[in-house]
């Protein structure tokens, strides 16, 4: 739409539509709700003081008004709204207008209440089905009476030139007859036999040459309209064609399941040969990763040792009493722990720390020396920070180390970590028996350091939890397994390729039969192989077709010569060649009937002078155009009596009243899609903003085409985006500038967001906006 123009009786109210996107904005429920119902019967043609002008499909402007639609440019009449979109604007408004019920926007309505509409949904569209049915009917009655009536005007004008021809046939008939009787009379002085006894002389002959000609000419006639005008073919090309087999090869179905199925398997070896020599993918866990690229056998081996070690020290101290607060405990266990952890690493770097700084200081010396005591200075300043790195920071950290534990045993009160455990059994077991907990406590150490060690400080829970997790992604990054399962994933591919080579040889063996080579053939899909050679049976059939066609042409030509010849012999040489037999023939039996009749025959005299009145009218009125069609069987329909039936045909015509049939497929084309949009309700009632955006998307997308030239209709947005929230709202909007680029839209709103939205956007050029005073934009 490009305008809508109101005439009224001082001044005119015109709006201008944007090619895209107009907003026409501040408009009450009733301004709105008037706007619409003025924009769609100004569209059904119902306005008589209202005119639209709008765009076609091609570019032309056309104006439109109840009288009629004309071409802006030319003032050609053009197609006018009422004929592309039918006059009911119900179906108009429905095809036209977007609400906020058509969105699901509002209040949210449950499964039951969306179900209920879409029975009630196909129900109506039942309904609209048998109506569509039953217009369908009408229509077809209709066309066949139109045709009924055109056949009559046709008949009622040949209707003079048929009763001649008629006349004329039946006089040439009785010509020949009587031809036939005088002939009888008659007996030559040279003895030769009279005209019935040749007549009847010829009878077999003409009953060969008749029925050749017969079978030969309606073999070709319902070859010729099967096979319609034959393209320009040589013989030998339509021979090899024609040389093709009937049917597919009888194991082609094995065949093309065969290479199927060792596609399948191809693309499947394929698959996991992708797979195997892809990169593994990130675990997206931090100690699946780092426990993954240590030596499996070794880390496992030391976390079972220390689960077991753990296991093992709970189940001793479980045996006896402990007083102790077990949290306090957890704190003596962590800083004990970390004692014998400090002890490990200075006993670790103890030898290093006296030889390395020893050596050190020793090439220092003799540096400054030998060389120079600028070199000898930086050397033993490293031999200084050597020593302390070795000796004297691990030794530093254990010294806190063993604070932390002297803290942590004196809020337990307790004079070394030993004693602790030692003292829960003081008073009730002998010295002897404290040998399983110092083991169990030894061992447990021992296995914990072994473990965090080789783990990088990872918990036992952790890495029980995350096992089978890091030995699968080991497994995956492992060179040596990687390279075994690429090795076996590509012997799989290679003898999988092999064996679809081997079964794509076999299909495409033997077709040479069908113009299709082994090499032709090798790369087409089964698919390809099987239309080809459907399509190549199919042109040797309608190639034996075509030679057959020749062949009955070729008959029927000989046939008819010598036909034609014989029926000149015999005096039949007018006509076309089929009513010349039908007429030889009857003269065969009136010279049967002559010829065994008793009764006395009229005198020569008087059918001489029959004949040659006869004959002269015959003449007299023969047409040549005649011999161009066959001879007519019966009598020509009066006249009266078809002028009789046009007229009540023509009544019967202008008393039916039938459906539209075009508007009942419009109204069932919007019943389907009130059920798809209830439909996609219904699946959506959880998809949140995102269901709301593809509705809407769905919506615009459905270009309603009207009309030979596919004409698009615009959609008009009656204040469906009200309820939405603002963040939503902005995406909608920004949605339907982006699909405007294909249908335009016309948003009627009252909203102050989205006429604030419009007022920004209309500087770029796809917003048209137009403000009533009603519009307050804050």
């Amino acid at each position: 739409m490009e305008q809508l123009v109101l005439f009224g009786p001082s001044d005119n109210f015109s709006v201008q539509f944007g090619p895209r996107v107009t907003v026409l904005a501040g408009l009450a429920e009733a301004e709105r709700h008037h706007m619409l119902t003025t924009l769609v019967e100004a569209m059904a043609g119902r306005v008589p003081n209202a005119s639209v002008i709008f765009v076609d499909q091609a570019g032309r402007r056309v104006y439109a008004d109840r009288m009629g639609a004309t071409y802006a440019d030319t003032g050609i009449a053009a197609p006018s709204l009422g004929e592309l979109l039918g006059t009911d604007p119900t179906v108009i408004s429905q095809l036209v207008t977007l609400r906020r019920e058509d969105l699901g926007i509002g209040e949210q309505r449950s499964t039951a209440a969306i179900e209920a509409d879409l029975v009630t949904a196909h129900a109506a569209r039942e309904d609209l089905a048998a109506e569509e049915a039953e217009a369908t009917t009408y229509v077809v009655q209709v066309d066949a009476m139109r045709a009924e009536l055109e056949q009559l005007d046709q008949e009622i004008a040949l209707a003079p030139d048929a009763a001649d021809r008629w006349d004329w046939t039946v006089r040439r008939n009785q010509l020949d007859e009587l031809r036939a009787e005088l002939a009888a009379l008659e007996q030559p002085d040279d003895g030769a036999t009279d005209a019935d006894a040749r007549l009847l002389a010829a009878v077999e002959e003409l009953r060969d040459a008749g029925e050749t000609w017969a079978e030969a000419s309606t073999i070709a006639t319902e070859l010729g309209q099967e096979l319609g005008p034959l393209p320009p073919v040589s013989d030998a090309d339509l021979a090899r064609v024609a040389s093709t087999p009937d049917e597919l090869p009888a194991d082609f179905d094995d065949r093309v399941a065969a290479v199927e199925a060792t596609s399948e398997i191809a693309a499947a070896c394929a698959a996991s040969l992708a797979a195997a020599t892809a990169p593994a993918a990130d675990p997206e866990d931090g100690i699946v990763y780092q426990l993954a690229q240590l030596d499996q056998e070794p880390l496992w081996k030391a976390h079972v040792q220390a689960v077991a070690a753990q296991t093992a020290y709970e189940a001793e101290l479980a045996s006896r009493e402990d007083e102790t607060d077990p949290e306090m405990e957890s704190e003596i266990e962590a800083a004990h722990h970390e004692v014998v952890r400090c002890q490990r690493e200075v006993d670790r770097r103890f030898r290093a720390g006296i030889l390395g700084p020893s050596l050190l200081a020793v090439g220092a010396l003799l540096a400054g020396q030998s060389i120079s005591v600028l070199v000898g200075i930086p050397v033993l300043a490293a031999a200084a920070g050597l020593g302390v790195w070795l000796l004297a920071i691990p030794r530093k950290n254990l010294a806190a180390a063993e604070r932390d534990e002297e803290v942590a045993l004196g809020r337990a009160d307790a004079g070394s970590w030993l004693g602790l455990h030692l003292r829960r059994i003081d008073d009730v077991m002998q010295p002897t028996d404290r040998k399983g907990l110092n083991a169990a406590v030894d061992r447990r150490a021992s296995t914990r350091l072994d473990w965090e060690e080789l783990s990088g400080g990872t918990s036992l829970e952790a890495a029980a939890e995350r096992k089978e997790a890091v030995q699968a992604y080991a497994a995956l990054t492992d060179p040596r397994t990687r390279a075994a399962r690429e090795r076996v994933a590509a012997e799989a591919m290679d003898a999988a390729r092999r064996e679809e080579r081997d079964a794509r040889r076999q299909l495409a063996e033997g077709l040479d039969g069908y113009g299709l080579s082994s090499d032709g053939a090798a790369d087409l899909d089964p698919s390809q192989i099987r239309a080809v050679l459907e399509q190549r049976t199919a042109a040797g059939r309608f190639a034996r077709k075509a030679l057959t066609l020749q062949e009955s042409r070729a008959r029927a030509a000989s046939a008819g010569t010598t036909l034609d010849h014989l029926l000149c012999q015999l005096g039949f040489d007018d006509g076309d060649l089929a009513g010349r037999l039908e007429r030889a023939i009857l003269s065969v039996e009136a010279a049967r009937r002559r010829r065994h009749a008793a009764a006395e025959t009229r005198t020569r005299a008087d059918l001489e002078a029959e004949i040659a009145a006869l004959g002269e009218e015959v003449t007299r009125h023969r047409r040549l155009s005649w011999d161009l069609t066959p001879d007519p069987t019966e009598a020509p329909a009066d006249p009266a009596e078809l002028r009789d039936r046009r007229r009540a045909l023509t009544e019967e015509l202008a008393a039916l009243r039938g459906p539209d049939l075009v508007d009942v497929q419009r109204r069932a084309g919007l019943a389907d899609e009130r059920i798809r949009t209830l439909e996609t309700e219904l699946t959506s009632l959880s998809d949140g903003p995102t269901a709301l955006r593809r509705r809407v998307a769905d919506r615009i997308a459905r270009t309603a085409w009207i009309g030979d030239s596919e004409e698009a209709l615009p959609l008009i947005i009656d204040d469906a985006l009200v309820d939405v929230e603002p963040s939503e709202l902005f995406k909608l909007l920004d949605l339907v500038v982006r699909l405007s680029s294909r249908t335009q839209i016309v948003l009627l709103t009252s909203d102050a967001t989205i006429a604030k939205w419009a007022r920004r956007e209309a500087a770029h050029g796809i917003i048209t906006l137009l403000e009533t005073d009603g519009a307050v934009v804050r």
